[in-house]
């Protein structure tokens, strides 16, 4: 009778190991809301592909450390299949941190747009027209208005010939609207704004007429005298 029970115990053990490494799915120990495909068991590999703001630093573990491209898409290939921590980081910005699964012989797609945020500024200057620079750079002529800005403090140039230059450093901040507004200095006081030609009348020509018409009638008077 023990002999049989003991039996049964060693078959039921012997079900449940055959059983369990052929479950479908496999819970974390210790991160029990990940659950993991049976896949990631296996020595495969997957891809990793990321969107984001050129400069982004994405670093995955020991695994590896980039740069999103100017293209905004970062493409990390070959990478054993399983569960990463991934950081991403950007000058002036918070680490953002995340776990991301790899597949086997699939691609895992990570966006990392909420990591950057923007404001909009816009630039107007008296007399309009002017070029306008950014940190150097030239962004067009006045009025400039940029609507999708990172935050943080910009140096504003504006120039142009007949004028001083005008300079001035702006900050952009998360979701508001920064305007600045410039009035250009001339050069030795004049102002090289157009302004209209007023039209002044010819005194000499109604001169010349008024004489005219007197002379005229000067000498009809003078002719009806002497009939």
């Amino acid at each position: 009778m023990i002999g049989n029970y003991r039996f049964f115990c060693f078959f039921l053990l012997s079900l449940v190991l055959i059983i369990h490494p052929l479950s479908g799915n496999i819970a974390l120990s210790g991160d029990p809301e990940i659950v993991m495909p049976s896949t990631i068991q296996q020595n495969k590999t997957g891809n990793i592909e990321i969107f984001g703001t050129h400069e982004i630093l994405v670093t995955i573990e020991d695994i590896t450390k980039k740069e999103i491209p100017l293209s905004g898409t970062l493409m990390i290939s070959k990478i054993p299949s399983g569960l990463y921590n991934l950081s991403a980081e950007k000058e002036g910005y918070p680490i953002e941190k995340q776990r991301v699964v790899v597949y086997a012989d699939n691609t895992t797609i990570v966006h990392l747009d909420d990591l950057i945020q923007y404001g909009s500024l816009l630039i107007t200057s008296e007399p309009i027209g002017v070029e306008a620079y950014l940190n150097g750079i030239r962004v067009g002529n006045t009025p400039v208005d940029a609507r999708k800005m990172e935050v943080g403090d910009y140096f504003i140039k504006l120039q142009s010939d007949g004028y001083y230059n005008w300079e001035k450093t702006c900050t952009i901040e998360w979701n508001n609207h920064t305007e600045v507004s410039a009035k250009m200095v001339p050069k030795n006081g004049i102002s090289l704004t157009p302004t209209p030609v007023q039209k002044t009348p010819n005194f000499t020509f109604i001169f010349t007429i008024i004489s005219l018409v007197c002379m005229i009638f000067f000498i009809r008077r003078k002719f009806d005298h002497e009939i």
